[in-house]
C-alpha cells in the first residue's frame, strides 16, 4: 500500500477528530491580537513623544534661519530636520499597524460569536462529557457514545475494542514504513485524540442516515465548540464499531 496514502488515512482519522483545534487556535490568536495591540500602544506612544520633541526642534531649524548659528550648529539642525522626517514616517507607520491592528480585533470579534445550536427538535441524543458511559455496540447510536467516552477517557485498549480492523491499521500504522510498537502508536493516537476534545463540554445526536445495509452515517453536534461532525459507523459481525469521521464515505 503507497506510504503517502497511508498516512492521509490516518491523518484522516486523527485530524478530523482534532477539529477541535480551531477554538484553541482562535483563543491563542485572541490572545496574539491583544498583544500586539498593547506593544502597538506603547510604540506609538514613544513615537508621539519623539514626534513632539522633534517638532520642537524643527521649530529651532525655522528659528536658526533668522539667526546667526555657527556651520557647526546649522549642520546638527540640518541633521535634526532629517530626522523629523524618518520619526514622522514612522508615525505613519505606526498609524497604518494600528488601524490593521484594530480591523483584527473587529474581524476576531466577529468570528468569536459561536454558531447557534442545533434545533432542540432535532437532538436525539445528548451527552454531557461527564456523564459518557460505555453503552456497547448494538447500535449506530450507542455505538457512538461508547466511542466517544473511549476517546474522552484517553482509554487505548477501550478505543480499539469500538473502531472497524482498516480504523485500527491505520491508528497503529501497522501499514507505514517507520512506526512504533501497535501498542505505542495506538496509545500516542488516543492521546492526540483525548487533548483535541478538551474544549467540548458534550454532545448532541441530531441525525443519522443509513446509506447501507451495513453502513450507518451519526451527526453529532459538539457543544464547547459548535462544531458538527459525522461519525461513519460500520456493523461488523452484528456489532457497530467507529470507522472514520468525514463529509462522506471513505
Amino acid at each position: 500500500m503507497n506510504t503517502m496514502a497511508l498516512k492521509l488515512g490516518l491523518l484522516g482519522v486523527l485530524l478530523a477528530i482534532a477539529a477541535a483545534a480551531p477554538w484553541h487556535i482562535w483563543h491563542r490568536a485572541q490572545l496574539r491580537v491583544r498583544a500586539k495591540n498593547e506593544e502597538f500602544q506603547r510604540q506609538t506612544a514613544g513615537f508621539e513623544e519623539l514626534a513632539a520633541e522633534n517638532a520642537r526642534l524643527s521649530n529651532l531649524v525655522a528659528q536658526a534661519a533668522k539667526d546667526s548659528l555657527s556651520a557647526e550648529q546649522f549642520h546638527e539642525l540640518l541633521r535634526l530636520r532629517g530626522e523629523i522626517g524618518i520619526l514622522r514616517q514612522a508615525v505613519a507607520e505606526i498609524d497604518k499597524l494600528r488601524a490593521r491592528n484594530e480591523r483584527a480585533q473587529a474581524q476576531l470579534a466577529k468570528s468569536a460569536t459561536p454558531p447557534p445550536p442545533p434545533d432542540p427538535q432535532r437532538v436525539q441524543a445528548h451527552w454531557p462529557k461527564a456523564q459518557l458511559a460505555m453503552a456497547g455496540y448494538a447500535d449506530p447510536t450507542s455505538a457512538v457514545e461508547t466511542t466517544l467516552w473511549a476517546m474522552t477517557r484517553n482509554d487505548p485498549n477501550a478505543f480499539a475494542a469500538g473502531v472497524t480492523p482498516k480504523a485500527n491499521s491505520q491508528l497503529t500504522r501497522e501499514q507505514w514504513y517507520n512506526h512504533g510498537p501497535p501498542a505505542e502508536e495506538l496509545a500516542s493516537a488516543t492521546q492526540k485524540i483525548a487533548d483535541s476534545l478538551n474544549a467540548d463540554t458534550g454532545f448532541e445526536v441530531i441525525g443519522q442516515e443509513f446509506p447501507a445495509q451495513d453502513q450507518a452515517t451519526v451527526e453529532v453536534y459538539f457543544d464547547g465548540e459548535g462544531q458538527t461532525r459525522k461519525f461513519f459507523m460500520q456493523r461488523i459481525t452484528g456489532e457497530w464499531k467507529f470507522d472514520s469521521l468525514g463529509n462522506a464515505w471513505p
